[in-house]
């Protein structure tokens, strides 16, 4: 059986880093960091996600749903940019 689920930010952050020498850091304080920012990121997708359905544009005929989601994660989040 495959899985088919997408990677996650943090997930594809952590392959490109791991490689890196994380002073004082044992193998299971990474594990606990890594799984703690993967647990924040799915928190933060999940409020998005009822955020923008409770608070978002009302959809009807002609609406761009994916478009009205891009907006409104640039005003919660700035657009990705820091």
């Amino acid at each position: 059986m495959t899985n088919n689920k997408e990677q996650t930010g943090v997930e594809w952050l952590v392959k490109k880093v791991m490689h890196l020498d994380w002073k004082f850091s044992t193998q299971k304080e990474k594990e606990k960091n890594i799984n703690r920012a993967k647990k924040i990121e799915k928190e933060r997708m999940i409020e998005f996600a009822e955020d923008w359905y409770f608070n978002g544009p009302l959809l009807g005929e002609g609406i761009d749903v994916k478009n009205t989601i891009e907006e409104h994660f640039n005003k919660t989040y700035g657009g990705g940019e820091q």
